[in-house]
Order: structure tokens, then C-alpha cells, then sequence
């Protein structure tokens, strides 16, 4: 399932706003979801990066519940803010929520012919139960991002 944030306001990527409300989780989750670098101690960073790919750190210091899905979505800076990157064929990711995200290579060229030089945001949806599997709550959900800068 990749993650479609609505850049109609750009506010999805401003880092001073703290709600957005992406067209693909809009109808399905029916609120607004929080946009921040970090929750509850969860927060990740994008490293060794190259126009190829990078790896993705996740970092949980207050060892909380946290679930994350497989997909994300990626934003190229612009003069006008964030633009969302489009996958370069159609990717659909599993329905599969995860017990806290793992350490992984994203591979650019793999899914999006790779990336030119310029500053970029990646983001992910993360759940946040505060009763193990109550993953129907809505106000347990948040974005979360890491920019970074492809030289």
C-alpha cells in the first residue's frame, strides 16, 4: 500500500504544520494524521545516500508499541515546497502491518529509475497503539519524516 499525501496545501511536507490529510487515507481513516520528525521517541534517519538508494535507521528510545506498513511516499524539494515522487511503475505494497519498523535499503533505481541531485523527504505512516493490537484507532496514527539530500 504506498502512502499518497495531498500537496494541494503543502502543508504535508512543512515541518511548522502538524496535520495533513492525504486523498488515499483521507475517506479511510476520516481524520486529520499528524505530520512529525519524531513521536514518542520513534523517529527515523536516512543514511549512505546515493542517487542508487540509501538505508533507512529507525530509532524507538522510548521502546514504545509502534506499527508500521510497507509502503511510503517520497517529496523532491521545489521552489513551491514539496513535490510527491511517483513510483516509475505501479508498486503495491502488503497489507501487513509490522512490530517496529526495520532497518532496510531502499533501492531508488528499483522504484523510480533512480534519484537526481536535490533535497528530498521520505515519510511513513506509523501506528501507535496504547492497547496492544488497537490498530482501529485513529488518533493513534502518524506521519513521520526524514529529509535528506541526494549530492
Amino acid at each position: 500500500m504506498a502512502l499518497a499525501l495531498c500537496l494541494t496545501s503543502l502543508g504535508a511536507c512543512d515541518p511548522g504544520q502538524k496535520t495533513t490529510e492525504p486523498p488515499t487515507f483521507g475517506k479511510s481513516l476520516g481524520s486529520l494524521v499528524p505530520l512529525e520528525k519524531e513521536h514518542k521517541g520513534v523517529s527515523f534517519s536516512i543514511e549512505d545516500v546515493t542517487p542508487e538508494g540509501a538505508f533507512i535507521q529507525f530509532g524507538n528510545r522510548d521502546n514504545v508499541s509502534v506499527y508500521s506498513g510497507a509502503g511510503w511516499d517520497l517529496f523532491v524539494s521545489t521552489d513551491n515546497g514539496y513535490k510527491y515522487v511517483h513510483f516509475n511503475k505501479d508498486i503495491e505494497f502488503p497489507m501487513i502491518l509490522f512490530l517496529e519498523p526495520l532497518d532496510r535499503y531502499i533501492d531508488f533505481v528499483l522504484y523510480y529509475g533512480g534519484l537526481a541531485p536535490g533535497s528530498y523527504r521520505f515519510v511513513y505512516l506509523l501506528i501507535f497503539p496504547e492497547v496492544e493490537r488497537d490498530y482501529e484507532n485513529l488518533d493513534d496514527k502518524v506521519y513521520i519524516y526524514a529529509d535528506f539530500t541526494v549530492k
